[in-house]
């Protein structure tokens, strides 16, 4: 898996170059970019090691109970695997 850095500047150039009538596929990848970046800035902020233990949500509402690592970086590879298996079911 790409670090988040790479990932969302490759969402970034897929949102500037892909060319969609109504524009809603850019906006959609420039969010999730978007997200990607913020759920990394909230890891770092609030925690050096992610273990899962945290007490409290993100503003959207998601448990930080599913960002586990041991640094913010795997953290954020974790809360996505969480979120893409939840989506799955």
């Amino acid at each position: 898996m790409s670090d988040t850095a790479t990932l969302t500047a490759a969402l970034r150039i897929l949102a500037r170059d892909i060319h969609c009538e109504d524009g809603i596929a850019n906006q959609c990848i420039t969010e999730a970019a978007d997200m990607l970046e913020f759920l990394l800035g909230q890891m770092r902020s609030h925690s050096l090691q992610m273990d899962g233990t945290a007490g409290y949500r993100l503003p959207s509402g998601w448990p930080m109970t599913h960002a586990k690592g041991r640094n913010a970086e795997e953290a954020v590879r974790a809360a996505m695997r969480e979120a893409m298996r939840a989506n799955a079911r």
